[in-house]
């Protein structure tokens, strides 16, 4: 509850930049492929404007990354840690891009690197094994029975991730991970909402909340001793 308290005003006031990702994010018809992103930020000047948003989506993808690099070494506890950290921070950001991009969270991403996070758990980087696999489960069935209620409004996709948020934060930080990550998800659609980006029936990219909700557990975890 003490990190609970700490943390979610942070995760209110991180919450409204995630918004602006998603405002200058193309839309799925935009640019579907890397190729299409480089030819269009150094193309003619038939897509100026399109550039322009491209850049600055570069520049918050970059600063964000910055972020979370400062983070894993200024908070990790060890060399061992602070990759672990980064690592994982970086990982969160990216899975959080290509939602925003084409609200999709990869399966094979998140299966890919379930061999490095049992080792990590293993090895004393992550939470023991036990609690990793039940805050996992945790994750999966409140997630799943969220989707079922919400109708449409939150994916499959969001499920597995809440199970994957589950395993690299452990039992019972999970329910502070998620929580932070449902708050932040509201706040982002209510702004949303209010700018006119979206429509109430309208489903958004949750997997950037969901991010920020388990990057903030990690690095508070990683401050508090032992």
């Amino acid at each position: 509850m003490s990190s609970l308290i700490l943390i979610l005003p942070l995760a209110l006031l991180l919450a409204p930049m995630l918004h602006v990702l998603a405002v200058v994010a193309p839309s799925a018809g935009d640019m579907s492929t890397l190729q299409q992103q480089w030819q269009m930020l150094h193309g003619d000047g038939d897509h100026a404007g399109s550039r322009v948003r491209l850049s600055f989506r570069l520049l918050a993808l970059a600063l964000a990354s910055g972020v979370v690099l400062w983070q894993a070494t200024n908070l990790g506890q060890g060399a061992a840690q602070r990759v672990t950290l980064a690592f994982l921070g970086l990982y969160l950001l990216l899975i959080a891009v290509i939602d925003l991009d084409h609200h999709l969270v990869l399966n094979r991403m998140l299966l890919a690197t379930v061999p490095l996070l049992l080792a990590l758990s293993l090895l004393g980087f992550l939470p023991a094994l036990p609690s990793a696999l039940a805050a996992s489960v945790v994750g999966l069935l409140l997630f799943g029975l969220l989707a079922l209620i919400g109708r449409g409004a939150m994916g499959m996709g969001d499920v597995k991730l809440a199970a994957w948020i589950g395993f690299v934060t452990g039992f019972p930080q999970v329910f502070v991970a998620l929580l932070l990550g449902i708050v932040a998800g509201g706040v982002g659609a209510g702004i949303m909402l209010l700018s006119r980006r979206i429509h109430r029936q309208q489903s958004i990219a949750y997997a950037p909340y969901l991010a920020l909700g388990a990057w903030l557990v990690l690095i508070q975890s990683a401050h508090l001793p032992g």
